[in-house]
């Protein structure tokens, strides 16, 4: 195996920031607002601060500043970074430019910084000063350092409040200083796209969530957009975004939150995407909501949402860690003008070949990798825009270099920040002949759509021999802990996913699926009423026990009954599933020990973003480093608070 130690001689050692592109910031040496000729309150920051992918010697920071008076096409402004909240020293001074072409988004590369070091830094326009962001360098690449992380995922706006969230920042508060979290990774649907994206709407005459000042939680219409046909089954009279002021309509949204704005100044955050980022069920520049829409293709939106997640989004493309021997592939966003068009039938090695598509896929490139001290790589993929179902999830380019930066012989721990499980759940409905279903999977997405190259994937690692490979998981609105097995049944990596922090929680989606059955006995698989008539989850045990163990429960309400007839071998190695609440995860590295945090939070459609939604349940992992592939061992839960029947 080849090490990969990441080559840093192409840092400037003697300029704060290197190559800006169209969409970074723009450095003067002449010419800032001045202070007397504003007055305090002309400038504003209306989503804050941000920074990302924090490197040995450089962090990418991120603003978006408003003229609150007048219309105009720049805003000069200064950017500072110091090692202190109250800037005592100030380590960089720079002038800068935000222009209405990224929509007065601005990001800037701050480079020959100290290894391992906090740092503070805000933005000044005129005599007005953005909130203080606090963020961190990572460790030298020789260090051998710890490492604390969280990660979220699925943050819908309209279906939820981000009390998870703000429990959260709460809980870092108050932790230990070597506790406390050193970054966030966000696995992606940092936005929804679809407005009205809410199944118990009827979305001619919609009710929202109601704030705890009483204001609905609704986001106002695109400026452009495109009403979904009454044909569909639960979007009827809900919007879809087309254009690049929708999408940026949609993060300015967001991003204006209160919690979401404390959470990012808070942290540096390592972000990749899903498919709401762009459109559902979405793969290259193509979705099938194209068809329900009237639209003959989505190339140009496919490049609107590059553009709007470019512009705010803070991460290091162009400035991404490079690795000896191992061409770097992600780039900053590249304005590309295209057509929407069939996508034709001439495939090569999964792409489509149709050129708008090809152009649209090539305007924005996001996989990367960074290093975090001696022992840790975060490995960050793109498993939308080279996907074709059946055939490929990473695309042939995606595929080699994955599987180059995880054959690292001097790298410990690998954590891969996927935008979805790799573990492929059932439910063992065959062992219920009555019921008439065969075995099925819990969800069926990428890796479900395409489970050649997910093999390929573990017998890569199997054959090869690579240890310490955690995929650190979203997408499925489920807390999941499981290691991962081959064919051959050899356990060869670790899969830690992550619920929704504000959507909702997968026990919605799967308790209608139940009800869709018309089959009181399917039904009781996935839920079932106490004897006081409140409706009790059972999918939880019918994943992780097997259906005749939910059946069982849901006909005595005993579990000791139950677990007579627990079944462990529908899905080896899942050691934790729980769909029903919201929540997040923390972790933490310290040598040859990982340490995983399931946190359970209240529900998400009460408002609890100033108090932090309570925590239901912790659920806490160990996972020791393992010498070879089938040799893992991930411990048995530590379990604190309420969880479901038998889950021990």
């Amino acid at each position: 195996m080849a090490e990969l130690t990441p080559n840093n001689n192409n840092k400037s050692t003697d300029m704060r920031i290197t190559i800006f592109t169209f969409f970074f910031a723009t450095v003067f040496n002449f010419g800032c607002n001045k202070s007397e000729e504003f007055a305090k309150g002309q400038f504003a920051f209306p989503q804050g601060v941000a920074s990302g992918d924090p490197q040995p010697t450089a962090i990418t920071l991120w603003t978006r500043v408003v003229h609150q008076a007048t219309d105009t096409s720049s805003i000069n402004l200064m950017v500072q970074l110091s090692i202190s909240p109250a800037f005592e020293e100030v380590i960089i001074s720079e002038r800068l430019v935000a222009s209405q072409e990224a929509d007065f988004t601005l990001r800037y590369y701050a480079d020959s910084l100290k290894s391992g070091q906090r740092y503070f830094y805000r933005f000044i326009a005129g005599k007005d000063t953005s909130i203080v962001g606090r963020t961190r360098t990572a460790p030298a690449h020789g260090k051998v350092a710890s490492f604390n992380f969280a990660t979220l995922a699925c943050q819908s706006y309209e279906q939820g409040f981000y009390g998870t969230l703000a429990r959260m920042i709460k809980e870092d508060e108050i932790a230990p200083e070597e506790e406390k979290i050193d970054l966030v990774f966000h696995l992606g649907d940092f936005i929804y796209e679809v407005v009205g994206d809410d199944p118990r709407n009827d979305n001619h005459n919609p009710k929202w969530l109601i704030d705890r000042n009483g204001n609905e939680r609704a986001i106002q219409p695109f400026p452009e957009g495109k009403q979904w046909p009454d044909t569909d089954h639960w979007k009827s009279g809900s919007w879809s975004p087309i254009t690049v002021q929708d999408y940026r309509h949609l993060y300015k949204t967001y991003l204006s939150n209160k919690v979401m704005i404390e959470a990012r100044a808070r942290w540096p955050f390592v972000v990749t995407w899903d498919d709401h980022e762009f459109a559902d069920g979405n793969h290259q520049s193509h979705s099938d909501i194209a068809k329900e829409l009237g639209m003959y293709g989505m190339q140009s939106v496919k490049v609107a949402a590059n553009q709007a997640w470019y512009e705010y989004i803070p991460a290091a493309l162009d400035h991404a860690t490079k690795f000896p021997d191992l061409k770097k592939a992600s780039h900053d966003f590249k304005p590309t003008e295209v057509r929407n068009t069939d996508l034709g039938v001439e495939i090569v090695n999964g792409l489509y070949q149709e050129p708008n598509n090809i152009k649209a896929i090539n305007s924005l490139c996001i996989y990367r990798a960074l290093r975090w001290g001696k022992d840790i790589l975060l490995v960050i993929p793109d498993t939308k825009s080279y996907n074709k179902p059946g055939y490929s999830v990473f695309g042939n380019e995606q595929k080699k270099w994955f599987k180059a930066i995880i054959n690292n012989s001097d790298v410990k721990w690998k954590l891969w920040a996927n935008s979805e499980p790799i573990l492929a759940a059932k439910v063992d409905f065959d062992n219920i002949p009555a019921i008439g279903k065969e075995r099925s999977l819990v969800n069926n997405d990428s890796w479900r759509q395409t489970p050649q190259e997910r093999e390929e994937l573990l017998s890569y690692i199997e054959n090869e021999n690579i240890t310490g490979v955690v995929s650190l998981s979203g997408d499925y609105h489920t807390q999941m802990a499981s290691t991962v097995p081959t064919q051959t049944g050899k356990h060869v990596m670790a899969d830690f996913a992550v619920t929704a922090m504000s959507a909702f929680p997968d026990l919605l989606w799967l308790e209608r699926r139940g009800k869709s059955y018309n089959n009181p006995q399917a039904y009781e698989l996935f839920a079932y009423q106490d004897e006081n008539g409140q409706l009790l989850p059972n999918i939880n045990t019918t994943i992780m026990y097997g259906v005749k163990t939910a059946a069982k429960l849901a006909k005595t309400r005993d579990f000791e009954q139950a677990k007579t007839l627990m079944d462990l071998t529908i899905n080896p190695g899942l050691k934790y599933f729980d769909c029903q609440y919201n929540g997040y995860i923390t972790g933490g590295i310290k040598e040859d020990l990982l340490k995983v945090e399931f946190v359970n939070t209240e529900n998400a459609r009460i408002d609890y973003e100033a108090t932090g939604a309570s925590i239901v349940s912790k659920v806490l992992f160990e996972l020791p480093l393992w010498d070879k592939v089938d040799n893992i061992s991930l411990s048995n839960p530590k379990i604190e608070g309420n969880v479901f029947p038998g889950f021990e």
